[in-house]
């Protein structure tokens, strides 16, 4: 597996004492509420190793031959007086400002932040809802997915493409109240290729539904990724969508404190419509909210095709408790 990470699952058991949590202040959602609350009180939301994924764009190769690769994630969000968002990432500071704004809809929300200079061109989205309810305060979801890319003239070798859970992870000690839960949600993530990457103009993503299965008392965890669909990009194309059969299946994992992990797999099914010889991938996340009420996290790795060419993969899901 051509991947630059270290995978921190036995940090999870230990949040507070790692500085693990996805907030960066080592606290629970019990003291933290959620991430847009917290934002919005000044705390800095930072990435982790667990709960985002990340992927190196090296700009320096032309185009089709540049080469990318998993890495740590070095993502963290702030907002600062003024209404000024503040990303950092790759030991650079960027700053967003209301000028910044991008997609925005009639009344007024929007979808991104996007800021470019001869030097530079960074962007922040989310993944779910509009970036706006998040950044002003008023969201009400346990767990924020933001989307973030960076590219910088000083380093360029070193560009960054990634996606972050952010948000204070439940108590474990609230988990003990459970047995067994359901969860469903969604799931969206994207390739890209190894040894011929172009920009993100051309990208090939795919969306699916989500469900999981957390044993509390066995502290395991297992589900899946099905009907799933794709949205296939090529710079200066329309874009083609379409289907992929089969499941991407999150295999039992374990469960540590508010956190989780496993290993993930495409079944044959799903190998066999999208043209994959073999992959290798893995899971992880937390639960979010006082009552465990979102599992939420990312599903990272590499995938090689028929004909030889290797992906990175990378995607994010977040799921809500299915009503008894």
């Amino acid at each position: 597996m051509n991947v630059k990470l270290i995978f921190a699952a036995p940090c999870l058991a230990l949040l507070a004492a790692c500085g693990g949590s996805s907030t960066g202040s080592g606290g629970y959602s019990d003291t933290l509420g959620s991430p847009s609350e917290g934002f919005g009180n000044g705390l800095v939301l930072k990435a982790t190793e667990a709960t985002a994924a990340q992927i190196n764009l090296d700009w320096t190769g032309d185009r089709g031959e540049r080469v990318t690769e998993l890495e740590i994630p070095t993502f963290s969000l702030e907002k600062s007086d003024g209404n000024i968002v503040i990303m950092k990432v790759n030991g650079f500071s960027y700053e967003f400002t209301n000028e910044n704004r991008t997609e925005i809809n009639e009344d007024g929300a929007y979808y991104g932040l996007v800021s470019e200079s001869d030097d530079f061109y960074v962007q922040v989205y989310s993944h779910q809802g509009t970036l706006s309810e998040f950044i002003d305060g008023s969201s009400t979801r346990k767990s924020e997915i933001i989307e973030y890319m960076e590219y910088n003239s000083d380093t360029p070798e070193d560009g960054v493409f990634g996606i972050a859970v952010l948000g204070a992870p439940t108590n474990p000690t609230a988990l003990g109240d459970f047995t067994t839960v359901s969860y469903e949600g969604n799931f969206r993530g994207e390739t890209s290729s190894q040894d011929g990457f172009v920009s993100r103009l051309t990208r090939f993503e795919i969306r699916g539904d989500t469900t999981l299965t957390a044993n509390f008392e066995q502290n395991t965890i297992s589900g899946a990724i099905s009907d799933i669909t794709f949205r296939n990009y090529v710079e200066g194309q329309d874009r083609t969508d379409g289907n992929i059969a089969g499941s991407i299946l999150l295999n039992e994992g374990v469960i540590i404190g508010s956190g989780f992990h496993g290993v993930a797999a495409m079944d044959e099914t799903f190998k066999a419509s999208a043209d994959v010889v073999s992959d290798d991938m893995e899971y992880s996340g937390n639960f979010y909210g006082n009552q465990a009420t979102e599992a939420s996290g990312v599903l990272q790795g590499t995938v090689e095709n028929i004909g030889g060419s290797q992906d990175n993969l990378i995607g994010s899901f977040r799921t809500l408790p299915v009503p008894d």
